[in-house]
């Protein structure tokens, strides 16, 4: 990601904070969830390319169903995807 050591330090300094809103978020996110009662569901797996083509990502998506008949989606992950897009590469991905 950075290539100096300022950079990594930066990383290092603000990664607990990271993991913490990430936890407090997929408590929330997982609290909706469970109150949705969800009836139907389907992964999703896109590709997002920057518009000078340079940086991809993939991303998983969970598509569900309220029981009133809602659609609602969360991201599961986003990750880089530097490589071609095959589906031999998507699929080594993915097993990561």
């Amino acid at each position: 990601m950075f290539e100096t050591s300022q950079g990594q330090s930066f990383v290092n300094n603000i990664q607990p904070y990271v993991e913490i809103l990430y936890a407090i978020i997929m408590n929330e996110l997982m609290s909706e969830f469970k109150q949705d009662k969800p009836v139907g569901f389907s992964v999703g797996f896109d590709l997002w390319s920057s518009r000078s083509m340079v940086h991809s990502l993939l991303v998983i998506s969970y598509h569900y169903m309220t029981s009133d008949l809602i659609m609602k989606t969360l991201i599961l992950d986003a990750v880089p995807f530097d490589e071609k897009h095959t589906a031999a590469n998507i699929a080594i991905k993915l097993k990561e």
